[in-house]
C-alpha cells in the first residue's frame, strides 16, 4: 500500500512539473501576453534573439479589448519567431511616453532594439497578420542590403 501512494506521489510531481514547463505568463487581463515594466523593459529589448512586437494598451481601452484575440493567435502562430509583449500605458507612462505611444493600441516592432514598424490603432484578422508580414519582410530586405554592402577593411 505504501508503494502505491509513493508512485501516485511521483506521478502527480511529474504532471505538476510538466504543466510549468508548459505554462505560458498570463497577463493581468487573462490573455496570455506577458505585460512589460519599467524593471524588465530594458533587459528584455536588449536580450531578445528575435523581433518583438510591443502592443501599448489599457484596460479601459474597447479597440485593445477586440484587438485582443488575433494578438493571442498571432503570438500562439509565431511563437519563436516574433516575441509578443503588452505594455499597459497606465501602469508604464514613462515607457509610453518614450515611444510616442498615444493612440491606442499602438503596436511596434522592434528589431535589435531599433524601431522598425508602427501601427496606431487596431489592427484585426489579416490586417494584422499582413502588418507584421510586411515588416518581416523589410527586416529581411534590410538584412540583405546590409549584407550587400562592401565591408570596410
Amino acid at each position: 500500500m505504501g508503494g502505491t501512494s509513493i508512485g501516485i506521489r511521483h506521478l502527480f510531481l511529474a504532471l505538476f512539473a510538466m504543466a510549468l514547463l508548459y505554462a505560458r505568463p498570463v497577463a493581468a487581463d487573462g490573455s496570455s501576453i506577458p505585460e512589460l515594466t519599467t524593471e524588465t523593459f530594458a533587459s528584455t529589448i536588449k536580450n531578445a534573439s528575435h523581433p518583438i512586437l510591443i502592443e501599448f494598451k489599457a484596460k479601459w481601452c474597447p479597440y485593445c479589448k477586440k484587438e485582443q484575440p488575433d494578438i493571442d493567435r498571432v503570438r500562439a502562430a509565431l511563437m519563436g519567431k516574433l516575441d509578443i509583449y503588452q505594455i499597459d500605458i497606465d501602469d508604464e507612462p514613462n515607457i509610453a511616453a518614450d515611444y510616442d505611444a498615444h493612440i491606442l493600441p499602438t503596436l511596434i516592432i522592434l528589431s535589435h532594439g531599433i524601431e522598425v514598424g508602427r501601427s496606431e490603432g487596431a489592427l484585426y484578422g489579416s490586417d494584422l497578420t499582413d502588418w507584421i508580414h510586411d515588416v518581416e519582410s523589410d527586416i529581411k530586405n534590410q538584412k540583405a542590403v546590409e549584407s550587400d554592402s562592401p565591408q570596410p577593411l
